[in-house]
């Protein structure tokens, strides 16, 4: 497991829980629910992308020259 995969899956438990079980829940001017869905929507992208590379074999630092190649 990546840390891409990692962060996605925290991202989308802790939008789980603002938008399930905190809806209500104010900080600042952010409120629970929207706060909570943006957060698992986020996740959402990272856990696909974070999967796809692991799939695929790409590097993370695929744009990169690395010198072992030559």
């Amino acid at each position: 497991m990546n840390p891409k995969t990692m962060l996605g899956a925290v991202l989308v438990g802790a939008g789980l829980v603002l938008a399930l079980v905190l809806p209500e829940l104010r900080y600042l001017w952010f409120e629970g629910r929207p706060l909570g869905i943006l957060l698992a929507v986020i996740g959402a992208f990272e856990l696909f992308d974070g999967y796809r590379r692991e799939r695929s074999g790409k590097d993370v630092d695929a744009g990169r020259e690395r010198p072992d190649r030559g």
